[in-house]
């Protein structure tokens, strides 16, 4: 670590009642200018979206410590017990907080020593939200006591309750990441309906995907039965589409096929229900099924933009029969021929880019070459496929073990314009 001298300078008056936790607080920052990318402190500070991996690399195990922390928590273990005045005890409470920002190791003995001080349920709030951030396990009890205590005072001071205030929202917020997440409902439940929102609970919604998946579903799905309107708001739809979970992919594809998810997102739902299908070969099987049963509309669009992602020919062929009718190439089907005409790899030039390749069609292209003596809608966009599998070959060059003709044995020239050339001869 830089500054060495201030370093030691800082430790030495962590102890301090008046400035201590400002050398704490110049102890983080100096770490992570050393140690952390240049995204500001704000953003360092205030983020949770690690807290899932944080908290994997904890139940693993063999966490890594820094100087700074461990001077930071041999202050908390001197002050944070009970015998010492609040006044210390309040200071042991803060100096861990900033500590929680650095590598600490294993500190759970003295959080939990912290969070039993006498102290008022407020002074803790901070560490709560400190132990999120770091990946450790809150204790829902104690997030319980909070909002207990928040509504208690409210009866009170209604103030405490604003909005503005972020106060409630804090507490609430906290259940994600706690030993127990679906006790926030029991909290829920004793709000009134203001707070019960969607609004008021956007930033609970953020933060569910950094719960364990199944208990944020279970979540999710008790909101939503409880507050219906809550399906249609946007920050649940995106909570749920981060779930990265087969349950949470199958319950969103039901509620959007049913019509209990409003169609106006289907970018999103569609990339989401892409990324699903590639994981999960059950959602991709249920997706194709739906889409083949849907009338037309948004959410069929979003089964087929989904679809199209995928280099599937079961895919290309739902949406082939469901568009045969029509007789011409939609923009679905031509990206589901490109994805399925021409494969990718990694350039052995450029970092970080890709080369393309074409990938053998020929059963596919046989089998739209022998739709094409019908002459009805379904020949039309057979042949208008055959085409642009034609037009990526021209791009990307042929396939080496692939016929150029769809369909040689048929005796039928390709393309059907060159059936007659001028002496009467067959072109194949």
């Amino acid at each position: 670590m830089r500054d060495g001298p201030a370093v030691e300078v800082l430790k030495r008056g962590l102890s301090d009642l008046r400035w201590g936790t400002d050398a704490a607080a110049a102890l983080y920052e100096i770490w992570s200018a050393d140690n952390l990318p240049a995204t500001g402190p704000f953003e360092r500070w205030t983020s949770v979206g690690d807290h899932l991996s944080r908290r994997a690399e904890r139940d693993a195990g063999d966490i890594p410590s820094s100087e700074s922390a461990e001077a930071i928590f041999a202050v908390v273990r001197k002050y944070g017990t009970a015998t010492n005045s609040d006044e210390y005890q309040r200071h042991a409470i803060a100096l861990a907080a900033t500590g929680l920002g650095l590598p600490h190791g294993n500190k759970r003995s003295e959080i939990s020593s912290l969070l039993s001080l006498p102290q008022p349920i407020e002074a803790k709030q901070r560490l709560l939200h400190c132990m999120a951030r770091s990946g450790e396990i809150v204790p829902a009890t104690v997030v319980m006591d909070g909002v207990r205590n928040l509504l208690d005072a409210a009866l009170r001071d209604r103030w405490r309750l604003d909005e503005s205030r972020g106060e409630l929202t804090g507490w609430i917020e906290l259940f994600p990441f706690s030993d127990d997440p679906e006790r926030v409902h029991e909290a829920i439940s004793l709000l009134t309906e203001p707070h019960r929102a969607a609004h008021a609970l956007r930033r609970l919604l953020e933060v569910l995907p950094q719960s364990p998946a199944s208990s944020a579903l279970a979540t999710l799905e008790r909101l939503a039965a409880d507050k219906p309107a809550l399906l249609r708001h946007d920050a649940w739809r995106h909570a749920l589409m981060k779930l990265d979970i087969e349950a949470a992919a199958m319950a969103a594809l039901d509620w959007y096929c049913a019509g209990a998810i409003p169609t106006d997102d289907t970018f999103q739902f569609s990339r989401a229900l892409t990324a699903w299908a590639r994981k999960y070969p059950s959602v991709r099987s249920a997706m194709i099924a739906r889409y083949r049963t849907l009338p037309g509309g948004q959410a069929r669009a979003a089964l087929e933009n989904a679809m199209s992602d995928l280099a599937d020919e079961e895919a290309f062929w739902s949406q082939f029969d469901v568009r045969g009718d029509a007789g011409e190439l939609s923009g679905g089907l031509r990206t589901l021929i490109r994805n399925l005409a021409i494969g990718q790899k990694p350039s052995l030039e450029f970092s970080g880019a890709f080369e393309e390749f074409g990938l053998p069609l020929a059963q596919l292209r046989s089998r739209l070459f022998g739709m094409l003596p019908a002459g009805d809608a379904r020949a039309r966009l057979a042949k208008a496929c055959l085409i642009a599998i034609e037009e990526y070959r021209d791009e990307n060059g042929r396939v080496l073990n692939e016929p150029r003709h769809p369909d040689i044995a048929s005796g039928r020239a390709w393309p059907p314009e060159a059936e007659e050339i001028g002496d009467g001869s067959r072109l194949t």
